[in-house]
This record gives C-alpha cells, sequence and structure tokens, in this order.
C-alpha cells in the first residue's frame, strides 16, 4: 500500500548540512528509524520519544502540531519557536531518544506550503496508522497527537 504525502506540492529537504530557519514555517518531518526495525512496538521506547518532543515543545524551540509513531517511523507537523532551528531540535531528539542505535542517518523534511490547509495536514499525518491498518480508530492507537483533533 503507498502512503501519500500529506502535502499536494512537497518541498523536499534533506537537513544537516545546513540550518534551515524561516518564520513562522510548518514542516513535516519523517524519520525512519535505523534499517526501518518496528523500534516502537516497545512501548518504553515510544513513550521516550514522546516526551523528548513534548519537551522539545516546552522548552520553546518547536510547536508540535501533529504527529504520529509508527512501528518503524515518525512523522511529526513540526514549527521552529524563537530563534529555534528544526535541524536542532532534531539533532537533540536524536540524542535524547537513542541516536544513531535508534535513527537512520538522515530524514526527510517537506516545508508546508502557505497554501495548505494545515488542519488537513494534520489530519492526513495522525490518520497514517489507520491507512495502514494498524488501527481501525485512532482511539485504538496509543501513539498519536495533534492540537486540533
Amino acid at each position: 500500500m503507498s502512503n501519500p504525502s500529506p502535502l499536494a506540492a512537497p518541498s523536499v529537504t534533506r537537513l544537516g548540512r545546513r540550518r534551515v530557519r524561516l518564520p513562522d514555517q510548518a514542516f513535516v518531518v519523517t524519520w525512519m528509524t535505523r534499517d526501518r526495525r518496528p523500534r516502537f512496538e516497545d512501548l518504553a521506547l515510544s513513550r521516550r520519544v514522546i516526551g523528548t518532543m513534548r519537551e522539545l515543545e516546552e522548552a520553546g524551540h518547536v510547536r508540535s502540531m501533529a504527529w504520529v509513531l509508527m512501528p518503524d517511523h515518525l512523522h511529526w507537523l513540526v514549527q521552529p519557536e524563537g530563534r529555534g532551528e528544526l535541524d536542532a531540535a532534531l539533532d537533540a531528539l536524536r540524542r535524547a531518544s537513542g541516536g544513531a542505535d535508534l535513527w537512520a542517518g538522515e530524514f526527510h523534511v517537506e516545508a508546508v506550503p502557505e497554501t495548505a490547509d494545515i488542519r488537513q495536514v494534520s489530519r492526513d499525518i495522525v490518520a497514517n496508522p489507520l491507512r495502514w491498518g494498524l488501527a481501525e480508530s485512532l482511539a485504538d492507537y496509543p501513539h498519536w497527537d495533534a492540537i486540533w483533533i
């Protein structure tokens, strides 16, 4: 089954070689586990990743609008806050949640176009477990959140 992008016209950027900081820009981050192993079937590990994302938000580095932690990857609709930079936040997430043992070396970032319906992007992200047959209802899937749902 293919997994359609939640964005109509994605702009894909690989981060790590340069800092990305655009005022008020929202991004969809897709980050696989190393070797695409289903590491997030482990509840303790999933909760550590989720806790780290929440800590980044509480510290004012990012605004987390929606996310879903799938068995072998993360989709995260996020906006850098203040003077924060997205790749710095992702580096912090990597370090705090398992480093290179957990995460693939590269991740994909799609800038959300200004014309996109950000709430629909959010709904598309959190609907991933339903599309992949991991749950019949979002109420049955434990690893997601969205500020509008």
